[in-house]
């Protein structure tokens, strides 16, 4: 099973809510108990594989995008799907407990270059998902995040 991106509700609830980016390898469904591994070479917790413990489990497949079979589209492209994962990927590296503040914000600047109106469009909504949304499950990274688009010349 892959990871998927959850959003979760709880408002004005006194919750215990903990978030983790995994891969799903088996669910327990007597137990209530759903066993992880981390997406990245350690999770939060130092370990590779770790065991939630859950009281509802909702299952989320994903979709993959068409790229029409068009020659060298999956090869050259980032599809916003993969730029998603990408920064989220940031966001659970720059979680580690084994990176210094200075790795951190290495891992969380972020630079859009060319594009044209489309690059900057693309940089105000990044800028909104790392603030609106990732800052929730990763509130300590909230003052570590930069964002740079570059001013572009044209030189005929």
């Amino acid at each position: 099973m892959g990871s998927s991106m959850f959003f979760l509700t709880l408002a004005e609830k006194n919750v215990d809510v903990r978030y983790w980016e995994a891969e799903c390898f088996r669910i327990d469904a007597d137990n209530k108990k759903v066993y992880c591994q981390s997406n990245l070479t350690t999770n939060l917790d130092g370990e590779e594989e770790f065991v939630v413990d859950y009281v509802y489990l909702v299952i989320a497949i994903g979709a993959r995008a068409n790229t029409f079979n068009i020659p060298g589209v999956v090869e050259n492209c980032h599809l916003l799907k993969r730029i998603r994962r990408t920064v989220i990927d940031c966001f659970e590296k720059a979680s580690l407990s084994s990176l210094t503040d200075e790795e951190r914000k290495k891992v969380l600047h972020f630079v859009v270059i060319g594009g044209g109106p489309t690059g900057v469009e693309f940089a105000a909504e990044l800028h909104d998902y790392v603030n609106e949304d990732l800052v929730r499950l990763y509130p300590k990274a909230k003052d570590l995040v930069k964002m740079t688009l570059p001013e572009q010349q044209i030189i005929f």
